[in-house]
C-alpha cells in the first residue's frame, strides 16, 4: 500500500502541551517536486524528502545549489499522486471526537490566529475550542487551535495554526483540489471496523488549514471544499 506522504515537524495534531522550542529551528512551509529527488525515492519517500531539505537548508534556500536528478520522474509522479476521491485503508480512521473540557477556551486571546465562524457549520455544534501548536512566552500565545464539531451529518475536527515553531513540507504532485486558485490535499481514510473520515489540508494566510469530517463519499469531500473556499474568502476580506 502506498503511503501519502505529508511531513510536519513538529507534528501539530492535538498537540496541546507543547512548549518553546529550546532552540531556533527552521520553520515556514517548504514546497518541493517530486522531480527534485533522486530516482527511487518512493520506496523510503521521507528519508529521501529528509535528505532534500537537510541539503536545502545548507544551501539556504538557493535549489540551484542543488543538484537537480537527471532521470524522468513521470513513473514517480503516479506513485505520489492521487485523485481526490482516493481513500487509504488504514488500521484506525476513527477520528479524534473528544476534547479535555479543563481546556476549552471562554475567549481566544491566548492564540496567534483566531477562528473564523463560518455559513458551513452554521448547522453543527461546536463542542469546544483548545490551543495547540507551540507557545510563545513572549506573547502567552499559542500557535493555533483545534476544533470539534458535532454535525448533523458527520463529525467535523478543524486545526489552524500558524508557522511558529513548526515546518511543513509537501510534494507538489500530491495537490489534488483547489480552493479558489489554492492548491490543497485532499484523501479519505477507511478501517476495517468501518470507521472512515475524509481530510483536505492547504495552506493560505500564512496558516496551516487542516479539515476533517467523518464518511469518503461525495457528499463529505464537496463539504470539505466549501468550508474550505468560504474560510479562504473571508481570510482575502
Amino acid at each position: 500500500m502506498k503511503k501519502l506522504l505529508l511531513i510536519t515537524l513538529p507534528a501539530i495534531a492535538l498537540n496541546l502541551h507543547a512548549a518553546e522550542p529550546a532552540r531556533p529551528v527552521r520553520t515556514g512551509y517548504v514546497e518541493i517536486s517530486i522531480h527534485d529527488l533522486p530516482e527511487g525515492s518512493t520506496q523510503n519517500l521521507g528519508r529521501a524528502v529528509r535528505e532534500y531539505i537537510r541539503k536545502l537548508d545548507a544551501a539556504n534556500g538557493d535549489r540551484t545549489k542543488i543538484e537537480r536528478p537527471r532521470y524522468n520522474a513521470k513513473a514517480a509522479e503516479t506513485l505520489v499522486a492521487y485523485p481526490k476521491e482516493h481513500v487509504y485503508e488504514v488500521e484506525n480512521a476513527q477520528m479524534e471526537r473528544t476534547l479535555d473540557k479543563s481546556r476549552i477556551l471562554n475567549d481566544y486571546s491566548s492564540l496567534m490566529v483566531k477562528p473564523v465562524d463560518l455559513d458551513a457549520t452554521s448547522a453543527c455544534q461546536l463542542l469546544g475550542t483548545v490551543a495547540n501548536g507551540m507557545y510563545n512566552r513572549k506573547t502567552s500565545q499559542y500557535a493555533g487551535f483545534v476544533r470539534i464539531f458535532n454535525c448533523p451529518d458527520g463529525d467535523v475536527l478543524t486545526w489552524d495554526t500558524t508557522f511558529y515553531g513548526m515546518r511543513k513540507i509537501v510534494i507538489r504532485e500530491q495537490k489534488n483540489v483547489d480552493i479558489n486558485g489554492i492548491r490543497g490535499i485532499m484523501h479519505g481514510f477507511r478501517d476495517s471496523n468501518g470507521n472512515s473520515h475524509t481530510s483536505l489540508s492547504w495552506v493560505s494566510n500564512d496558516i496551516d488549514h487542516q479539515v476533517q469530517k467523518t464518511g469518503v463519499d461525495a457528499a463529505t469531500r464537496e463539504w470539505l471544499l466549501q468550508y474550505a473556499r468560504e474560510l479562504v474568502s473571508k481570510e482575502r476580506d
